[in-house]
């Protein structure tokens, strides 16, 4: 039994690490557009900024068991303007 223990925790980290790491590239891939989308339409910087980083706030608990993780948080953060 604790040899079970003692490979999960050693595990769990990794995978922890894996999607944060998946999380930052999508970030990256995703932020400027998202960013440039939300600014389009409220036409203030410091909300633009706010309303992106609550998106990829609501979408990270969530973003390995979503399909489209693009189209989900472009709907979040429209529902956030």
């Amino acid at each position: 039994m604790n040899e079970i223990i003692t490979l999960l925790s050693c595990i769990i980290p990794i995978i922890e690490t894996k999607k944060q790491k998946e999380f930052e590239d999508f970030y990256q891939q995703t932020s400027t557009l998202l960013y440039n989308y939300i600014l389009k339409r409220v036409r203030n910087t410091e909300k633009s900024s706010d309303i992106l980083q609550n998106s990829y706030l609501k979408l990270f608990p969530k973003f390995k068991n979503v399909n489209y993780p693009k189209s989900y948080l472009y709907k979040i953060a429209y529902h956030l303007i």
